[in-house]
């Protein structure tokens, strides 16, 4: 599994550096599973960190946290101290 965030990264294929990160799909999980596992999270952490800036100790309102990125946004915004 890649986790990250960049230009082309839903593509079908993708080619990463073998030194890149990659992680290794838990042998419990399909290949569907473990793909929508990243996508949540990954656009959660994004947002908070580089598009709003998020700091420690600041509140953070979500609107909708049961779907897949609100619900992750509102575990990473623990995470980072909101």
């Amino acid at each position: 599994m890649f986790p990250g965030i960049k230009m082309g990264c839903h593509a079908e294929l993708l080619a990463i550096a073998e030194t890149g990160r990659i992680i290794a799909k838990p042998a419990a999980l399909t290949m569907a599973e473990a793909g929508c596992m990243m996508f949540g999270g990954l656009t959660a952490l994004d947002f908070l960190r580089r598009q709003a800036g998020l700091a420690q100790g600041e509140r953070l309102p979500v609107n909708g946290a049961s779907g897949t990125v609100g619900s992750a946004a509102v575990q990473v915004g623990r995470l980072l101290g909101a």
